[in-house]
C-alpha cells in the first residue's frame, strides 16, 4: 500500500504546473494592440481629419474628390457639394467624396508658391539626409557582409552606364508613375499597400531613375570612389530631380487636362 501511495505522490509532484490564462491570450492582445495602432488608431485619426476638412468647405476652394476629379466649389448644402469640373460643367457630389483641398490653387499667389516650394524643399532635404544615414550605416557597420555589400555596389554602378539624357528621360517615366500612384492612391481604399509596391517595382524593373529612391545608389558610389560628389550631383542628382518634376507635374498635368479638354 505504501508503495502506491508513494507512486502517487510522484506522480502529482511530477505534474506540470497549469498555464496562466493570461498568458495564452497574450498573443491575440498583442495582435490586437498592432492592428489598433496601425489600422484602426490611423483611420480614426483621418475620418476626424476629413470631417474637420469638410466642415471648413466655403465656395471657391478647389477640391479633389475620391474619384480623381478636380473641381472648385460652386455650392454647399449639408450633405452634397456642387463643383465645376470644367466651364460650365458641374458636378454635385456627397461631401464624404472629397478627400483633399488643395490651396494652393485657391490662392495662386507669390506667397502661397513660395511657402509650396519651401515644403518641397524641407521634404526633399530630409529624404536625401535619411538616405545618405541609410548608405553611411551600410558601409561603415557591420550589419551587412561583405559579399552582400559588394553586391549592393556592383548593382548601383548601373548608373554609371547613363548619361545626362538617359537620366533626365528615366527620371520622367519614374516621376509619371509615382504621379499616378498618388493619383491612385485615394481610391485604391485596402488596397494602397498593393498600388505602393507595384509602382515602386515598376520604377525598378523599368530601371527608371528617382530622386530619393536612388540616392543610396548615388552615396554608395561616392563612398566606393566611383564618383565624387560633384559628379554626383550633376550627373545624377539634378537631371533626375528635372526628370521627376517634367514627369510628376508637367506631363501627368496634360493627361489629366486631356481627360477634360473638350469639356472646356
Amino acid at each position: 500500500m505504501d508503495f502506491f501511495i508513494s507512486n502517487a505522490y510522484a506522480q502529482a509532484a511530477g505534474a506540470p504546473p497549469a498555464a496562466n490564462p493570461l498568458v495564452q491570450f497574450l498573443p491575440l492582445i498583442v495582435l490586437f494592440g498592432v492592428f489598433y495602432f496601425m489600422l484602426i488608431r490611423p483611420q480614426m485619426k483621418r475620418a476626424k481629419e476629413q470631417r474637420a476638412m469638410i466642415g471648413a468647405l466655403s465656395k471657391g476652394d478647389e477640391v479633389l474628390t475620391n474619384g480623381g476629379l478636380l473641381g472648385r466649389v460652386e455650392d454647399i448644402a449639408d450633405q452634397f457639394v456642387t463643383l465645376e469640373i470644367a466651364a460650365g460643367v458641374s458636378v454635385k457630389l456627397q461631401k464624404q467624396a472629397i478627400t483633399a483641398v488643395l490651396p494652393v490653387l485657391k490662392d495662386l499667389s507669390p506667397e502661397m508658391v513660395a511657402k509650396m516650394v519651401r515644403l518641397w524643399v524641407i521634404v526633399l532635404a530630409a529624404n536625401l539626409v535619411g538616405s545618405l544615414f541609410a548608405a553611411l550605416f551600410c558601409s561603415f557597420t557591420p550589419v551587412l557582409s561583405p559579399e552582400l555589400y559588394a553586391g549592393m555596389v556592383e548593382v548601383s554602378r548601373k548608373l554609371l552606364k547613363y548619361d545626362l539624357g538617359s537620366m533626365l528621360f528615366a527620371g520622367i517615366s519614374s516621376g509619371f508613375l509615382i504621379a499616378a500612384m498618388v493619383w491612385m492612391l485615394p481610391t485604391a481604399e485596402n488596397a494602397k499597400f498593393v498600388v505602393i509596391t507595384l509602382m515602386t517595382y515598376l520604377i525598378s524593373a523599368g530601371g527608371f531613375t528617382h530622386i530619393v529612391a536612388g540616392s543610396v545608389e548615388a552615396y554608395l558610389l561616392v563612398i566606393a570612389g566611383d564618383w565624387v560628389w560633384w559628379q554626383a550631383i550633376t550627373q545624377f542628382g539634378l537631371p533626375v530631380l528635372a526628370g521627376n518634376i517634367v514627369g510628376g507635374t508637367a506631363l501627368f498635368a496634360v493627361l489629366s487636362y486631356a481627360q477634360v479638354k473638350d469639356e472646356i
